[in-house]
């Protein structure tokens, strides 16, 4: 063997011999179960359990971090996940590495697929006002999202959602940038900044400001406050305008109701402007449920469809929706209107 080829030996063993003393290092420092049981953890103090097809593998450039494969996220007791993500990606400061407490900088999410009808049972599940002040999650630099879906029971919602978010915590201004495609793939998006305070007794976002886009529809400026009680208990405030794509603008409010012993959660919309004047509420939750049996998304056996569970009165001189046009449309809903004289069923 020449001395040549010797040396080349020598030089490729102790490359090898780094490598693989980075490699432990680099599984010592960034100890993946470690981290694995803190997303564990957080998953089930918010109800969750938390699932990986693969161990969390370490990595250090560009930054460290953790990759997660196969993550999927399921309300406790439940059979349907709540988020499935073909791939995630954990950015941790240096301060971790080098053996400070355990924090996450960045989350990334590819391809995730959230559904609304296990969100919906995962919020109902939280503690509500009464428990303490709601703690606001701290998020260092930011969430990012690729690829997403949002769907209801196996029904696309909202298509190639692109998130992203900067740095969350107290006195600090938060942004929030969202853009994604609606299920007959009308592109939209909207933009959220605010700055979130705690208090004794909630998570205040003050000022909000709003603005939304449709591709076919016009767009919307509106700003406020909320303020978030625990669980899905919520408080929400929003003026401003909207503007059509025909050049016409209208006055809008938007608020929540948080739920009462006797009430649910509600929200209330009004519109003003040219041939319009709307002033509806409704509960979500109530709802979700009567769209879902009117779509045939219930399981069992059908059940009679009623009234949409609305509260209040809509006048339009015209209505464009889904391509079927209306015009000199009245609407006069809730439990003081009295049914039409043709009408046996009771008043909605």
């Amino acid at each position: 063997m020449s001395r040549r080829m010797r040396i080349g030996l020598i030089v490729a063993g102790v490359i090898a011999a780094l490598l693989l003393a980075a490699v432990i290092a680099l599984h010592l420092l960034l100890q993946p179960q470690r981290f694995t049981n803190m997303l564990r953890d957080a998953a089930a103090n918010a109800g969750l359990e938390l699932e990986l097809t693969q161990p969390a593998q370490p990595s250090l450039f560009p930054r460290p971090g953790l990759e997660l494969h196969g993550l999927q996220l399921t309300p406790r007791g439940s059979s349907t996940p709540l988020l499935i993500a073909m791939r995630g990606r954990l950015v941790l400061p240096w301060r971790t590495l080098l053996g400070g407490a355990p924090a996450i900088s960045r989350l990334t999410l590819d391809a995730p697929r959230l559904d609304l009808g296990a969100l919906q049972t995962t919020l109902a599940q939280l503690p509500a006002s009464g428990h303490g002040a709601p703690t606001l999650p701290r998020i260092d630099a930011g969430v990012q999202i690729h690829n997403g879906a949002l769907v209801s029971h196996n029904r696309v919602i909202a298509d190639d959602i692109e998130l992203s978010t900067g740095r969350l915590a107290p006195g600090q201004p938060f942004q929030l940038k969202y853009q994604a495609k609606t299920a007959s793939g009308e592109p939209y998006h909207f933009t959220l900044t605010a700055t979130p305070v705690s208090d004794a007794k909630a998570v205040v976002l003050k000022p909000i400001q709003l603005h939304a886009g449709f591709a076919k529809t016009g767009s919307a400026e509106l700003e406020g406050q909320a303020r978030w009680l625990g669980g899905a208990n919520l408080s929400l405030s929003l003026q401003g305008h909207v503007n059509t794509t025909q050049d016409k603008r209208y006055t809008t409010a938007l608020s929540i109701t948080p739920a009462q012993p006797t009430r649910p959660l509600e929200v209330s919309t009004k519109v003003d402007g040219a041939g319009t004047h709307i002033d509806l509420a409704l509960p979500p939750a109530a709802l979700a449920q009567w769209w879902q049996r009117a779509t045939g998304d219930l399981d069992g056996a059908p059940a009679p469809l009623g009234a949409p569970p609305l509260r209040g009165h809509m006048k339009m001189d015209s209505l464009n929706a889904a391509g079927v046009q209306v015009k000199g449309l009245t609407l006069d809903a809730g439990p003081d209107v009295p049914a039409s004289a043709a009408t046996t069923a009771p008043s909605p």
